[in-house]
């Protein structure tokens, strides 16, 4: 694949539900092997655990880091040209930040 946007996957917020949750090794391992070197990797989420465990797993995996936001509406996406979905709006009125990143497959 030349690139992936994935956008607001499933929070599973539960502890007990956490297995479910996508971003995880398997998924890293699978997007590896998927991706083509030189692909883009664009992720927006409202639930901060995702990229939390996305960065700790990306160590073992052949992705870099081309940026990172904390807070979409005050900082703006990381990547130029991005799209407000549906969710993101939500979130913005409910005050929940949207965090963002774009990765690059090695």
């Amino acid at each position: 694949m030349a690139g992936l946007e994935l956008h607001h996957p499933d929070p599973w917020p539960k502890q007990d539900q956490a297995h479910n949750r996508l971003m995880d090794a398997g998924f890293l391992k699978l997007m590896s092997s998927l991706l083509c070197s030189g692909a883009e990797w664009r992720t927006k989420t409202d639930f901060e655990p995702h990229l939390t465990r996305l960065v700790q797993l990306l160590p073992d995996f052949p992705f870099e880091i081309l940026g990172r936001r904390r807070d979409l509406k005050g900082e703006g996406a990381p990547w130029p040209e991005d799209i407000l979905t549906n969710y993101q709006r939500k979130s913005y009125e409910d005050n929940v930040p949207v965090q963002a990143i774009w990765l690059r497959r090695r």
